[in-house]
């Protein structure tokens, strides 16, 4: 804080910072504090900040708040070997790694010491290294990653579409049902579900009966993890109505997401503060035992036989000169990730737009190639040529109505992805149930529910 003419300037070293340091000055001018003298006030914004190794030989390191007492560090014109360097720092002050992994010329690594948590990667397209720092509790537990897994069934997924409006529309045509809401059987008998739909019976009942017609024990229903891409209503909704109406009748032991911090959520053009505070307490109320997990870019999992990897977070979009304050689409927010059972690979772009695929296409190149491809933004805008021809896909699954389904075809993006790659089968959800057995024969799957269910 400092005195500039005949105005008094406060700075800080992030929007969190700047917050605290705001409200401790006005605390003392509502006190009626003089400043005759001066008057220094000290604190730490992030424990977790303070406990990490400074990154040495940076021009400049900008720091975020992230979201759930997270920290990023974002070192742009850096290098793999800084990232070596600065993971022996953190090795020498006591860190354990705990995760390691280089892909595409990309490299990851997680490391823990005490109750702080820190995700470190390199990027090799934009030379960037990312430092997020953070309660150990936030961070994936690989405990039950290792664990040998018994095969009671067969994997299988299922897109499940309700109608969820009377009147909703989208250029000239209705837009009523679809959404993105999947359950995918695991191979132990346990479920992988992603997203929801939105806050209706009618999803939260479809998730349900679903699972109860192909658990090997329809009374003890198995929810390994739970895997939410972003906050929009149409991606959380179904989660919280599940949550209200079934949650105490099922076992849950983990969600998955990464949702910005709050204050970026309130600042959204969609205001999504409501929508993160909702799905978290939700979890709390009705999980007290589950685990949540901010997941991070690079990060494999293996959930009941299952490999997860989770090819982009929000946390990838912030650069020196970008932060979703720069954007009025928050469906950049968004989670890219792959699963990999019963010898495929299957895509799930949630709403990704121009940007994040961008980044994504930048970050992977050709290994996005996947067998079965949930295209972005249930096919509307956001997809793009260059994410399709990497992913190569031999079935597309699209996630609106199919009025819209047939618009969106024509596009030009979803016109390359059918018309110029390999596809071989296309798939709308609309309001329909549709089960897929792994491994998936393009011609196989089968509609278990035409309900029109509001």
């Amino acid at each position: 804080m400092r005195t500039v003419g005949h105005k008094i300037v406060v700075f800080g070293w992030n929007d969190t910072s700047l917050a605290t340091a705001v409200r401790r000055f006005t605390d003392l001018l509502e006190g009626g504090a003089e400043f005759a003298q001066p008057i220094a006030i000290t604190g730490s914004v992030s424990e977790t900040l303070d406990a990490i190794p400074t990154f040495e030989g940076a021009n400049k390191v900008i720091i975020y708040s992230v979201g759930d007492k997270a920290y990023e560090n974002v070192i742009e014109k850096s290098s793999a070997e800084a990232f070596a360097s600065y993971c022996a720092r953190l090795a020498e002050a006591g860190f354990e790694m705990t995760f390691d992994r280089t892909e595409n010329s990309n490299n990851f690594a997680q490391y823990k010491k005490g109750d702080v948590g820190v995700t470190v990667y390199f990027t090799a397209f934009n030379n960037t290294v990312r430092i997020i720092s953070e309660p150990a509790s936030n961070m994936s537990d690989r405990s039950a990653d290792t664990a040998t897994v018994e095969k009671k069934c067969d994997a299988r997924l299922t897109m499940i579409g309700r109608t969820f409006s009377k009147t909703g529309s989208y250029r000239g045509v209705p837009v009523n049902c679809g959404l993105m809401c999947f359950v995918l059987r695991l191979e132990n008998g346990s479920f992988i579900v992603i997203d929801g739909g939105v806050a209706t019976e009618g999803f939260a009942a479809g998730i349900m009966d679903t699972m109860k017609s192909q658990a090997p024990d329809p009374s003890h229903i198995h929810i390994a993890a739970w895997i939410i891409t972003h906050t929009h209503s149409d991606h959380t909704g179904g989660f919280n109505k599940f949550s209200e109406t079934y949650g105490r009748r099922v076992t849950l032991d983990e969600l998955i997401l990464n949702f910005p911090s709050e204050d970026t959520c309130d600042a959204s053009p969609d205001h999504e503060l409501n929508n993160r505070k909702k799905t978290l307490n939700n979890f709390k109320v009705y999980y007290p035992k589950a685990k949540l997990t901010k997941i991070h870019t690079g990060e494999t999992r293996n959930i009941g036989g299952a490999g997860v990897e989770f090819l982009y977070t929000p946390e990838d979009y912030y650069t020196s000169k970008r932060t979703f304050a720069d954007t009025k689409l928050w469906n950049n927010t968004s989670l890219i990730f792959r699963v990999t059972i019963a010898g495929q690979k299957l895509m799930f772009l949630g709403d990704s737009q121009v940007d994040s695929n961008g980044i994504a296409v930048k970050m992977w190149g050709g290994y996005l190639k996947s067998d079965i491809c949930q295209v972005a933004h249930h096919g509307g805008e956001g997809g793009t040529a260059a994410v399709y021809n990497a992913i190569d896909p031999t079935v597309a699954l699209f996630t609106t109505s199919d009025e819209a389904f047939e618009l969106y075809k024509k596009d030009a993006h979803n016109a390359h992805l059918l018309r110029k790659l390999h596809v071989k089968e296309v798939i709308n959800c609309a309001c329909r149930i549709t089960e897929f057995p792994l491994p998936y024969t393009p011609g196989n799957s089968a509609v278990t529910d035409k309900g029109n269910v509001y």
